[in-house]
């Protein structure tokens, strides 16, 4: 090997460490792939050859998006250029915490970082849901298919037993009506999900942007930018001159502007902290907690654990939102259920009545 060139990784065969129906959470393959990315980066290691190998121990979508961060970095470009053509392989956050790293010459202590920052808090909990969304989407499936054999047939057999006592219910006589709203229902939630998440792929997206409003993403925004800004306090580098750097690389337009109002009022002689109050961007009991010391160590100790502390609420807040989805969802399932199976019972004791009548 050269000496001037880096140290590469040596070519393994095709055998892989992980299953190839491995059911892999998606925070926990992000995670994985900045530890990757940091440690080619420490080590002088070929990160194309590196994320090559960890494309080959995953499969599906997630090997698909690696693939097309490897087809974007050709010609020997730097994997975190291409990542700027895929940034959802790292997400947001991590992308602008990559891109301040670039612009402040703080790459090294982004990746360290990151490597503590992006872990996730609790895997199992997603896991939890992931499971659920899963089965919920299996028993839609299977609802429908056995729905579409019962509505077409139910009138058939009232006709053909000539049972004339059920018109007094009206789940019994409209049925089929019933199913068919459910069945067009769920293809339209379907449908509309769909497009959803096709629209909303684009980082720059407007309906991206409404979605993190709504799913609290915002409030994560800004505590990465809590984070960003005690990360490169404690490396020696002003706030000030992380929130100027802040205002030019995020890429949400409403937090740019909070930033830019911050940036501004610094210029104009506003203290740092105050700015930060004065754009919304910090509340003025955490401002009074930061500025309780001098010292920059200090101010960056507190706003980590003020980060932390934001970072964990609403990650149990949506934990708390999803756990009682599933019992409405239940509700929706058991709901439609119960109307088939009262319709189809109240159908066959009647039946019974009939064979029973004509045997005497």
């Amino acid at each position: 090997m050269h000496p001037d060139s880096p140290k590469s990784i040596s070519w393994f065969s095709s055998w892989t460490l992980t299953p190839t129906l491995m059911s892999e959470d998606p925070i926990a393959v992000r995670h994985s792939l900045i530890r990757l990315l940091a440690a080619a980066d420490r080590n002088s290691l070929d990160s194309h050859r590196a994320v090559e190998l960890f494309a080959q121990e995953h499969w599906g979508l997630h090997q698909y998006r690696l693939r097309q961060l490897l087809g974007a970095a050709i010609e020997k470009t730097p994997i975190a250029v291409a990542l700027e053509k895929h940034p959802r392989l790292l997400g947001d956050q991590a992308m602008l915490a990559i891109r301040l790293g670039h612009s402040t010459g703080s790459l090294p202590a982004v990746w360290d970082d990151l490597t503590q920052w992006e872990r996730p808090i609790n895997t199992e909990t997603t896991n939890v849901w992931r499971n659920g969304k899963a089965y919920w989407i299996a028993v839609a499936i299977a609802t429908m298919i056995i729905s579409l054999f019962i509505a077409p047939n139910f009138k058939v057999l009232i006709a053909e037993f000539e049972l004339t006592n059920y018109t007094h219910s009206f789940v019994v006589q409209h049925l089929d009506l019933f199913i068919y709203l459910g069945i067009l229902g769920g293809f339209v939630f379907a449908t509309g999900w769909t497009a959803w998440r096709i629209l909303t792929w684009h980082p720059k997206s407007w309906l991206r942007r409404l979605a993190s409003r709504i799913s609290g993403e915002e409030g994560k925004s800004e505590t990465g930018i809590w984070h960003l800004i005690a990360m490169n306090l404690a490396s020696g580098i002003p706030a000030k001159s992380t929130i100027e750097h802040l205002a030019h690389l995020h890429q949400d337009n409403r937090m740019k502007r909070k930033l830019c109002i911050a940036s501004d009022a610094i210029s104009n002689g506003t203290e740092v902290w105050q700015s930060l109050v004065n754009a919304k961007l910090l509340h003025s009991i955490e401002r009074d907690a930061i500025v309780a010391s001098e010292l920059p160590d200090v101010q960056a100790w507190t706003m980590r654990h003020l980060a932390l502390r934001r970072r964990e609420n609403l990650h149990f807040r949506s934990l708390r939102r999803k756990m009682w989805s599933q019992p409405i969802v239940t509700l929706l399932f058991g709901s439609f259920v119960l109307m088939i199976a009262y319709a189809v019972f109240t159908v066959l004791s009647q039946m019974v009545l009939v064979l029973a009548e004509s045997h005497g």
